[in-house]
């Protein structure tokens, strides 16, 4: 999922959802409220997601889901994002 900072989910009036639990890398668990209807855009690509929403200030994350349905490439060597060369116009999204 997406996770932004209070004062930025604040600032774009988003409604918000249930409570999800988060598991942190130490193991400790937080509850975290969601917000819904988050309309992300990257390049020419958009997508409306939910998305958790942390403490104020908090850094803001992209989760693997909508980079997923967004149909970018991720090269963290590289440090670059970038549309599937085999879709540079829409999504190509496969269904098995």
């Amino acid at each position: 999922m997406v996770l932004l900072p209070e004062d930025e989910a604040d600032k774009l009036s988003l409604m918000r959802g249930d409570n999800v639990i988060v598991t942190y890398a130490d193991e400790r668990k937080e509850r975290l409220p969601t917000g819904l209807g988050l309309e992300v855009t990257i390049g020419k690509r958009t997508v409306v997601t939910d998305c958790m929403i942390g403490p104020p200030l908090c850094e803001p994350q992209i989760g693997r889901l909508v980079l997923e349905e967004m149909d970018m490439v991720v090269d963290c060597a590289g440090r670059t994002l970038t549309l599937r060369p085999e879709s540079p116009n829409r999504p190509l999204l496969k269904l098995k």
